[in-house]
């Protein structure tokens, strides 16, 4: 809904009508009016902001309003918002006025997608330092410092990382990642090593232009990611909220973890988005989820419901029967529940592999040995 005001003081209603209506009609006349959370004014068929009434965290200004460019912020547009963290400007504004964003007390993130910097009125941040990052086009940081060379907040330009993916190197694998336009959040898209057993974590670390980390929670897989990765296992964290298409298609795929433990509940799939191809159908493999869950699971993703079961729990390598305690990707905890051979001298090996992941043994069990009566001595 828009709406039109100018004020005036006493006099005819009609004539005051009128003389709204043949205002608006010339050029160059500034009009009031507001769009939903904005107020702006129109002059020249150019809009300028003046201000936002919303409440949400992440605002985008909009390119347009009525039709005409917004080619301006006001004075004091964000004045007394304590909502807003993050605010991106579109290319087409050119101007900023005085105190623009100064009273906005929680923004952290101020993005700009035009190359040529706007002009700058009076402090438009606040001086209390709240503004952490003022993204720019990665091409146009260097402009944007001689621009704004006199702004108190120039060390606080950077390239903006929805431009590019970037690596984060701080994990066993190289995960390849693109940050999403609410710059807290990433999207993961791939590998950069050969490695085939990923544990997917819930955060990704970028560094920034002057060597500082800038952390993102990982929400999303991006369509492909692992597709031709030759992905054998794979763990997903709780942060998960889309798998997309052929995420993990390759035919080499074995076990997808779901975890879940004492700090963490597993992701919800409820609220997990995942395209119908985003595991392959030909492989032999299973989603593994807490035995709480299965039927939540088998429900929400239920173009893969027989693939979904619940951890296992024992699990047979030679003469010894074992309970899982802990099941990773590589490796797992367990106690020796049974002992099923018949030797008298037992030696009990100290790392078995079921496959490929190696059983750490942390207790023996009641009855372990009970129904071998030969035995005369383990070690």
């Amino acid at each position: 809904m828009i709406k039109k005001s100018l004020e005036f003081g006493g006099g005819n209603f009609l004539a005051s009508t009128l003389l709204v209506s043949a205002l608006s009609l010339m050029p160059g006349i500034s009009m009031a009016e507001t769009s939903g959370y904005w107020t702006y004014s129109i002059a020249s068929d150019e809009v300028t902001v003046t201000g936002y009434v919303g409440n949400e965290s992440r605002v985008v200004i909009p390119e347009t309003l009525e039709g005409k460019p917004v080619v301006a912020i006001g004075d004091n547009a964000f004045d007394n918002n304590s909502e807003v963290e993050v605010i991106i400007v579109p290319s087409t504004v050119t101007n900023i006025g005085d105190h623009a964003f100064w009273g906005a007390t929680s923004l952290h993130t101020v993005a700009f997608k035009s190359s040529t910097p706007a002009t700058l009125g009076e402090s438009i941040f606040s001086s209390m330092g709240f503004v952490r990052n003022i993204y720019v086009p990665t091409d146009a940081v260097d402009a944007y410092k001689t621009s704004w060379w006199m702004s108190t907040e120039t060390n606080h330009i950077k390239s903006d990382p929805t431009d590019a993916e970037f690596i984060d190197y701080s994990g066993p694998a190289h995960f390849t990642y693109r940050v999403n336009d609410d710059y807290k959040t990433a999207t993961l898209t791939g590998c950069a090593d050969g490695s085939t057993t990923f544990e997917v974590r819930g955060s990704a670390s970028r560094m920034d232009d002057y060597g500082e980390y800038d952390n993102y929670n990982v929400v999303a897989i991006a369509d492909g990611a692992f597709q031709n990765s030759h992905v054998a296992r794979v763990s997903l964290p709780n942060s998960i909220k889309k798998i997309g298409a052929r995420a993990f298609g390759g035919p080499e795929l074995q076990e997808v973890l779901v975890y879940s433990n004492s700090y963490n509940e597993s992701l919800d799939p409820s609220e997990c988005e995942i395209a119908d191809d985003a595991f392959p159908n030909n492989a032999d493999y299973h989603i593994y989820v807490p035995s709480d869950k299965v039927d939540d699971f088998q429900q929400a993703w239920t173009m893969f419901a027989d693939k979904i079961a619940a951890y296992p729990t024992t699990v047979t390598v030679g003469d010894y029967e074992y309970s899982y305690k802990q099941y990773d990707l590589t490796s797992a905890t367990v106690s020796l529940k049974k002992y099923i051979g018949s030797d008298s001298y037992i030696t009990l090996p100290e790392s078995p592999r079921n496959g490929e992941k190696f059983l750490y043994i942390t207790g023996i069990e009641d009855g372990a040995f009970a129904d071998n009566k030969s035995i005369k001595t383990v070690t």
